[in-house]
């Protein structure tokens, strides 16, 4: 069963629907949330189905996909739908009728669920399950990491936060281990708190345009790195990603800041195996403007940044226009290549 929050986005007024649903069932619950189409709702699953996702869907699709699932028995999600979340993981479906044709051949999927996070931890249950003998001195110093990851392409077994998949029947989609680099684009609002002829700031701010804020381009670099948690690790932002298919596909997010022609400007640099395709861009897209509306940017914007002009307050994000663009769509022939490749990891 898939439980579903519709929420009628003039009214809204707020419903729950429990999928599958007979025809009848849904249109009584258009009528009880005084809508003529489901496009008229939001609505959020629970779990967070949303996560696993293609990034375009309709509650019909939901509904189908509910019924597949009911015929499957899984419909405890937190035991017999892991296979299927892992699964999920490890295909990246763009369309509903891929995720449909995932459910209805769970049975080709083989899925170590417990205690294989890692290439290594494949590596060691490789080992074990094939009672590869191992000298006992020589075993601290094998690569299991590298092993692992040989192993796993020869089983064509792909890696997932909820642990390693294999499908019997075709190959898994892999992502190649060498990092894509590419940078967004967005306008900064800033404003300061000018300090008087002893010093004090002033309690009323003032503007300061994107044009003036080049001065103070080091300045805001350096709070933005003071920004950084140590539990980010490398990966920074992309740690909070939902999207299953933006978390295996981004390696790293960075904010950052640039100057461009004569402005400066909000940057999103983003590291990933592999270019990063239309929906999965538009995806991030809508994550960053969510970080830099309500969530990173919306701290930072409340960190006041010491310059010898006054304190000084950014944001990265701004209502009136914003708009995310890629360097080609900013700077167009002026940009450089996009597909800048890095060391593989």
């Amino acid at each position: 069963m898939i439980r579903v929050c519709l929420v009628n986005l003039s009214s809204r007024q707020v419903e729950w629907l429990d999928l599958p649903a007979s025809c009848e069932e849904l249109e009584l619950m258009k009528a009880n949330l005084g809508v003529k189409d489901f496009s008229e709702c939001s609505y959020r699953s629970v779990p967070d189905l949303e996560d696993y996702l293609p990034r375009s869907w309709n509650m019909e699709e939901l509904n189908d996909l509910a019924a597949t699932l009911k015929q499957k028995g899984i419909g405890d999600f937190e035991k017999a739908g892991r296979k299927l979340w892992a699964v999920l993981e490890a295909e990246l479906p763009e369309t509903m009728s891929q995720m449909q044709e995932i459910a209805e051949h769970l049975e080709d999927y083989s899925v170590l669920l417990d205690g294989i996070e890692t290439p290594a931890d494949y590596a060691r249950f490789v080992i074990r399950k094939g009672k590869i003998p191992l000298d006992e001195r020589i075993a601290p110093y094998l690569d299991y990491d590298a092993f692992g990851k040989d192993q796993m392409r020869a089983d064509g077994a792909v890696q997932t936060s909820l642990g390693a998949v294999v499908c019997h029947t075709h190959a898994l989609p892999e992502f190649p281990e060498e990092l894509t680099t590419l940078r967004l684009y967005s306008p900064l609002r800033a404003e300061m708190y000018v300090k008087d002829e002893w010093g004090n700031c002033s309690y009323d701010s003032e503007d300061v345009y994107p044009d003036e804020l080049c001065r103070y381009e080091e300045a805001i670099r350096r709070q933005i790195g003071m920004e950084r948690l140590d539990s980010e690790g490398e990966r920074g932002l992309a740690v909070y990603l939902g999207n299953k298919r933006l978390e295996r596909k981004v390696h790293s997010l960075s904010p950052d800041v640039e100057v461009w022609r004569g402005e400066l400007w909000g940057v999103l640099e983003v590291k990933s195996h592999g270019e990063l395709q239309g929906t999965e861009l538009d995806a991030l897209k809508d994550f960053w403007s969510g970080q830099a509306s309500d969530g990173w940017g919306e701290g930072f914007e409340q960190r006041e940044i010491a310059t010898s002009d006054g304190d000084l307050c950014v944001s990265f994000w701004n209502s009136e226009d914003y708009q995310i663009q890629t360097e080609q769509e900013l700077k167009g022939q002026n940009a450089p290549d996009l597909t800048i490749q890095m060391g593989g990891i």
